[in-house]
């Protein structure tokens, strides 16, 4: 039995699963039958074979079913990951009740570059010596630790 990994590996190096819960649950089951495929093919026991088979139908098929309804019911949650989702959710309740959208993409994005005056440019290497405005100035028994 010659079979060509390398070209094999290639091909799956290519997909890219999504990070959320079907990403990561999509990876398990891919390692799963990728081990239980390749303890079946070195396998010379039909009993193994036949077991290891079986396996991958028992567990996989209706995981893969699990997980399409899953996705279909919550598309956020299976394609975004934790911190994504915990923001998309936050963003959707700061929205409810208004129309237009609060966050523009294009806002998020400098247009030109920062242009800073020799003046602007010395004070950067100072360290400040005064508290920004609405940020409240500590005691002196809670700066000591």
């Amino acid at each position: 039995m010659n079979i060509d990994f390398t070209k094999t590996l290639e091909n799956v190096s290519k997909i890219k699963l999504g990070a959320g819960v079907v990403g990561k649950v999509s990876t398990v089951l891919v390692v799963y039958c990728v081990t239980l495929g390749a303890l079946a093919a070195f396998s010379s026991e039909p009993l193994v074979r036949a077991g290891a088979i079986a396996a991958i139908l028992i567990v996989v098929f209706p995981m893969l079913w699990r997980l399409i309804n899953f996705a279909d019911k919550n598309p956020q949650a299976a394609i975004l990951e934790g911190a994504e989702f915990l923001v998309h959710e936050q963003m959707m309740v700061a929205q409810k009740g208004s129309p237009e959208r609060l966050v523009d993409p294009r806002e998020l994005v400098a247009l030109r570059k920062l242009e800073l005056t020799d003046i602007e440019r010395k004070d950067l290497n100072k360290p400040e010596t005064e508290t920004p405005a609405g940020v409240p100035k500590l005691s002196e028994d809670a700066e000591g630790g």
